[in-house]
């Protein structure tokens, strides 16, 4: 599993359309398994918007794509863009 994650600090007067630019722009993304946004609210709110694919070349080709460009440019004009990392995911199983 792959993991394409992206960190972003927006304002609080620009957070709803930070919000609803992610919820537009995803909402009918096919190219990935799972999405998660995730919030840390402050006076500079950090936000963790994350997408899952099984493999390395789906995850590159939506990193390329049209949406994550424009979901980088929501993050960049709402606020600030402050990482954009892969991340692979190794199968662990976790002792109980």
């Amino acid at each position: 599993m792959y993991t394409l994650r992206l960190l972003a600090r927006v304002p609080e007067d620009k957070r709803q359309e930070f919000l609803e630019s992610l919820t537009t722009l995803t909402a009918e993304e096919g190219g990935l398994c799972r999405k998660l946004l995730l919030e840390d609210v402050t006076d500079q709110t950090l936000y963790c918007w994350m997408g899952d694919c099984d493999s390395a070349e789906e995850l590159e080709a939506f990193a390329s794509s049209d949406t994550f460009r424009a979901i980088r440019g929501a993050a960049q004009v709402l606020g600030t863009l402050e990482e954009v990392r892969i991340v692979e995911k190794k199968n662990q199983k976790i002792k109980t």
